[in-house]
């Protein structure tokens, strides 16, 4: 499912951010038609006589696993950079509901945070006080 061109030729396929931001190099998982597309693809190989599929990559991609040459210029805490690599397209946002999630709260909190990380540009901004305090004792 890391695959630009298809992202690029259909990007409602694609991990869709909590800011709205589609991830074109990363197909959504959660995604009926790229479901389709991915069986239909090892259905089409299987025909052809091939003996085995080594199936790579079917799996939602950490955000640094995106584009060629993908550039942030502020540092991303690991807290950041896992919500802004979260799908929140409208299949995984279903499948969350189903699930029993809060998905406007999980929303508005997953923005808040990301939209603040960015702002200070703190990657320790993830951290909860109690961890920083720890981090600090053991410097």
């Amino acid at each position: 499912l890391h695959n630009s061109q298809l992202g690029v030729a259909v990007p409602s396929a694609t991990v869709e951010n909590v800011l709205g931001d589609r991830l074109l190099s990363s197909l959504c998982p959660a995604n009926p038609a790229v479901r389709e597309f991915s069986s239909a693809l090892a259905g089409d190989l299987a025909r052809r006589g091939i003996d085995h599929i080594a199936a790579e990559s079917l799996n939602f991609h950490p955000l640094e696993h995106g584009h060629h040459h993908e550039r942030y210029f502020i540092d991303l805490s690991p807290m950041t950079r896992m919500l802004l690599a979260t799908c929140f397209c409208k299949h995984c946002r279903t499948a969350a509901f189903a699930g029993g999630i809060d998905v406007e709260t999980a929303v508005r909190h997953t923005r808040d945070h990301v939209e603040r990380a960015v702002r200070v540009a703190d990657p320790e901004i993830a951290l909860p006080a109690s961890l920083n305090a720890v981090r600090e004792a053991k410097a």
